[in-house]
């Protein structure tokens, strides 16, 4: 009888343990379709920049209860040319090298030549290059500006759609899932974008206002061009002097936008069920970059590395794969290797193009110590700023190469990034900040 009771524990245990190390890519998804969407600018922490009485992304909050969710990933630069081509990719933009949107050059400024990854990076192929060598239909439908075609971004798209500057889901939705219907017999992979939450998109029919403070007496409409001009005061000036209720303000009009852009995306969610291939799709939703609010004294997004602009959300929903919340350091980056191994593409595609093995998910709640240990972020907006960060733990380093700035923040104890502790970690654990530059330095590389 003990013989029998000591075999079923051990029976249990080696269950267990194969269960447990289970990689949570093993599954019959092969035959799938494939959907990344980016939902342009839009911050993790999205629910939390007003205070409303209701969820400002009821259909985002129902596939979160469907799929992985990341709530720690961070994406590989603050802006969206480069963090989209890391996307695209799988590479760091010092690798992909598509930084800006023009090369450096004494020429006219008409005559400026765009940066275009098959240029710059010959040797890297596209995520859409591997769908497309796999037997997938490409399409990608886009709001163009800073994911345009001119910079590569089409490369491996049998169909591009990117003709509205800063457009919206409004436009790329209805393209999307008439494209989606045309190939429906056949396997495909679609990426969806849209500028919904960006400070230079407005919605048709304009703003309603429903969540700036009531009472505003302030001198902004919430238009475009006063975002943008204030954006360029910002980076001109590096600091701006807004009111409290004018920052609420601008809180307000992006919480409006989050929750116009939620409804359209549960529009596309219902449209592509009436379809009947839920069962066989593969959803990826994420972002590219998220905004800043005042937090270190301008609007928009770009010119920094702090969490504001580069925490976004990242869910990724997987027939057979149960829900479960992933509190590992991630990026979006690696959605590229993970879409490989969960669609069982080949793996010999792209030799060299990865600094590092990163399927998210062989990220289970059993390896949330080991995984992914060291991310990376960079930024050269504009060639304005040149800065390169990497976070370890709770530990977060930023270089600024241009101005010999270092910050160092311990996001445990200080998520605002407002206690640059690097001198005082030169002083007290250089062995730390020596380790940490030491990861910066071949990072990105």
């Amino acid at each position: 009888m003990g013989g029998l009771i000591i075999i079923a524990i051990i029976g249990s245990i080696l269950t267990w343990l194969l269960n447990e190390n289970r990689d949570m890519s093993i599954t019959d998804c092969g035959d799938c379709n494939v959907i990344l969407i980016s939902i342009d600018t839009l911050r993790a922490d999205y629910n939390n920049l007003v205070k409303v009485d209701h969820s400002l992304t009821p259909n985002l909050d129902r596939l979160t209860k469907k799929g992985i969710v990341f709530t720690q990933a961070v994406s590989a630069s603050s802006w969206t040319l480069p963090s989209t081509m890391s996307i695209m990719t799988g590479a760091y933009p010092s690798r992909h090298k598509v930084t800006n949107k023009y090369m450096v050059s004494s020429a006219e400024e008409d005559d400026l030549e765009v940066m275009n990854l098959k240029k710059l990076s010959p040797d890297l192929v596209t995520m859409a290059e591997v769908f497309r060598s796999n037997g997938y239909q490409t399409g990608g439908f886009t709001g163009g500006a800073g994911v345009g075609h001119e910079f590569g971004f089409n490369q491996g798209f049998e169909e591009y759609f990117d003709s509205v500057n800063f457009g919206g889901f409004r436009d790329t939705i209805p393209r999307s899932l008439g494209w989606i219907d045309a190939h429906k017999q056949e396997k495909f992979f679609v990426f969806l974008h849209g500028y919904d939450v960006h400070g230079q998109y407005e919605p048709e029919g304009g703003l309603d206002y429903r969540y700036v403070p009531k009472g505003y007496s302030g001198v902004y409409t919430g238009n475009k061009d006063e975002q943008k001009d204030l954006r360029e005061e910002g980076f001109e000036k590096g600091q701006l002097f807004l009111k409290p209720e004018d920052v609420e303000f601008w809180k307000g009009i992006y919480a409006e936008k989050v929750e116009r852009a939620d409804i359209e995306l549960g529009k596309f969610i219902e449209e592509y069920k009436n379809l009947g291939m839920t069962d066989k799709t593969i959803f990826v939703i994420t972002a590219d970059h998220g905004e800043e609010f005042m937090e270190h004294g301008r609007l928009d997004h770009g010119p920094t590395l702090y969490n504001e602009t580069i925490k976004v959300p990242l869910i990724v929903i997987i027939p057979g794969v149960k829900p479960v919340k992933v509190s590992n350091l991630v990026s979006n980056m690696d959605i590229f290797q993970t879409l490989i191994k969960a669609a069982n593409l080949r793996k010999d595609c792209c030799p060299g193009q990865f600094a590092k093995e990163a399927n998210l998910l062989s990220t289970g709640p059993w390896r949330l110590k080991n995984r992914n240990s060291q991310i990376f972020f960079e930024t050269e907006y504009r060639y304005y700023v040149d800065l390169k960060g990497v976070q370890v733990g709770s530990l977060k380093l930023i270089n600024d190469f241009l101005n010999s700035k270092n910050e160092l923040y311990d996001l445990q104890k200080n998520p605002q990034e407002t206690d640059n502790l690097y001198f005082e970690y030169i002083r007290k654990n250089p062995d730390k900040i020596n380790k940490l530059e030491n990861f910066l330095s071949k990072g990105t590389i």
